[in-house]
């Protein structure tokens, strides 16, 4: 659990601040052997929409179609 995009872990009580992942473009995972392109943002919604909707992040398949799997 955590929030302001800081992680605590539990058993050490270790704090992982993530917040210098933020950005303000979208970060894109793409396989040489799967069809479907990923987008997302860490901490906060990508400027970029998503199927015209707010997301943080969004799957691409290979027709274009776009899906929202995660909203911040």
């Amino acid at each position: 659990m955590g929030t302001d995009c800081k992680v605590i872990e539990p058993i050490r009580n270790y704090t992982f601040d993530l917040n210098g992942m933020r950005s303000d473009l979208a970060q894109v995972i793409k396989s040489d052997d799967q069809p479907e392109t990923f987008y997302f943002n860490l901490c906060g919604p990508m400027k970029r929409k998503c199927n015209n909707q707010t997301a943080s992040v969004c799957m691409r398949d290979q027709s274009g179609k776009e899906v929202v799997l995660g909203e911040s």
